[in-house]
Parts: C-alpha cells; sequence; structure tokens
C-alpha cells in the first residue's frame, strides 16, 4: 500500500508498506466514526491501518481500540452505514519536524501490536525549503519494518535519490547519501547533502 502519512503546504510524508490483508469484516458508521469488527485483531490504540470497501474506500489513518475484537477510525461523515466486506491492512504512522518548509526530523512508528506483519519499503519526503540534513528515526527490530538498526551488522544500507523541487521549472538530481553512526542511535538515518538544496526538494529512500 502506498499512503500520505503527513502532509501540509510545506512537507510532504509518502510511504509504501506491505503488512497483513484482513477481508469480509463487518462494519458500521455513525457520523464520523467507522466501527470494525476483527475477531482478535491485536491492534493498540494509535496504531494505523488502511481501511478499503467501507463507507470510503482507502482510508488512512489511526485507530483506537473498543475491545479485542473491534475498533474505530475516523472517516467523513458521508457514505454507507453498515457492511460486512471492510477489509484493512495494518500501516506505519509518521511524523515531522519541520520550520517553513525545512524537513529536519522524520520519525516512522511501527504498529504495536502486529509490528512483526509490516515491512516499510520506501518513504519520500519533500520538504519546500530545504537548508538542513534530514533525520530519519526508524523502528528498530527486523520484524518492525526497514531492517534490524540494533547494531553495526544490522543496519539495512538504504538507496537514496534526491532531486531539487522547483515550482515551475526542470527538477535536477543531487547527491545525498546514507549515513548511520555505528557507535549509537544506529535506527536514525542522516540524509547526507539534502540540505543543499537551497529550496523546494525531495529525497526517496528505498529499503528493498
Amino acid at each position: 500500500i502506498r499512503y500520505v502519512a503527513s502532509s501540509t503546504a510545506t512537507h510532504r510524508l509518502e510511504l509504501t508498506s506491505t503488512g497483513d490483508y484482513f477481508g469480509s469484516k463487518s462494519w458500521t458508521r455513525s457520523g464520523t466514526t467507522l466501527t470494525i469488527t476483527s475477531i482478535s485483531h491485536g491492534l493498540t490504540t494509535g496504531d494505523y491501518v488502511m481501511i478499503r470497501n467501507a463507507s470510503e474506500d482507502y482510508v488512512y489513518n489511526d485507530v483506537t481500540v473498543l475491545d479485542v475484537d473491534t475498533f474505530t477510525i475516523t472517516v467523513a461523515d458521508s457514505g454507507g452505514t453498515s457492511g460486512n466486506s471492510a477489509a484493512y491492512v495494518p500501516a506505519f504512522g509518521g511524523t515531522v519536524t519541520e520550520s517553513s518548509g525545512d524537513v529536519s526530523a522524520v520519525t516512522i512508528i511501527a504498529p504495536g501490536a502486529l509490528s512483526g506483519s509490516c515491512q516499510l519499503h520506501s518513504l519520500q519526503i519533500f520538504g519546500d525549503l530545504q537548508t538542513t540534513n534530514t533525520q530519519i528515526t526508524l523502528p528498530t527490530g527486523t520484524k518492525e519494518g526497514a531492517g534490524g538498526y540494533t547494531g553495526r551488522l544490522d543496519i539495512n544500507l538504504p538507496h537514496v535519490v534526491a532531486s531539487s523541487l522547483p515550482n515551475n521549472g526542470n527538477i535536477a538530481t543531487y547527491t545525498v547519501g546514507p549515513q548511520f553512526n555505528t557507535g549509537t542511535n544506529q535506527n536514525v538515518l542522516t540524509l547526507a547533502g539534502f540540505g543543499d538544496a537551497f529550496g523546494p526538494a525531495m529525497a526517496k529512500v528505498s529499503f528493498f
């Protein structure tokens, strides 16, 4: 699945990931609250999912757990009010720290109880006035997304490409490299050189 984890007028964080598919689930909607029934779903409040085939299709949001078999997600106050063919896939959350379009930090958050079912394939970050080498904090452990990142031997080296992204004109690729500290915080990836854009820029980090 591909989804936008964070977006404003001056930044955008897009993720692609794979996760377990859960289908043929009963659902009801009251106002903007969609309730999904999924026996022993294993989610925790704050986990993110992608919902399909309910009152809306392809909705990404965090969940509120009611009990072991039901959870809710916020949707638009429109569409149907009940059904039995909803589907969902657990997804990653993402937060962005930026100042006037200069993205300094990104944190990727793995789902809680179902973290083992998700793998992060790539992330793409846009900053409207990029002058900082962005630091990306990744989940640790091979069950939680992009690689182990608990020591220097289980760092999963990603592939990074970056381009300037002018409002009107041709994009221009420039060199940005993945940088890790092998002594501490091995799960923190620095996009070395990303701040050299001194303007709108986009970087894509691929883990597979």
